[in-house]
């Protein structure tokens, strides 16, 4: 990822953390997904019980219920930094973009 070179160091730090934040719930929704792969293919009962808590305890112990609870928030706070981003971005900007670019953040 190369940024322009009109980036501020904030602007960079801030960039970056909008993508880790939106790119969470693809990672927890892989985790997800792995964790009931395979399952149908085990016929035994016993087995399969012990290999769905043992899949359960790893999910506990990476703490994914947690990072599952938290994503809403800060889904919601990677949207308030892309807005403040882009006001201060359009700071330097016409006033029609200007305008334009708050009525977006607004939407």
């Amino acid at each position: 990822m190369i940024l322009p070179p009109f980036y501020s160091a904030p602007q960079a730090l801030e960039f970056a953390l909008i993508e880790i934040i939106d790119q969470l719930p693809v990672l927890v929704k892989s985790w997800l997904r792995e964790f009931d792969r395979g399952m149908q293919s085990i016929t035994v009962p016993e087995l399969r019980a012990k290999e769905r808590e043992c899949r359960l305890l790893g999910l506990e112990r990476w703490h994914v219920p947690e990072l599952v609870a938290l994503l809403p928030m800060l889904l919601q706070a990677s949207l308030v930094l892309f807005c403040v981003g882009l006001i201060v971005f359009l700071q330097g900007c016409r006033v029609e973009r200007r305008v334009q670019g708050y009525l977006r953040c607004l939407e």
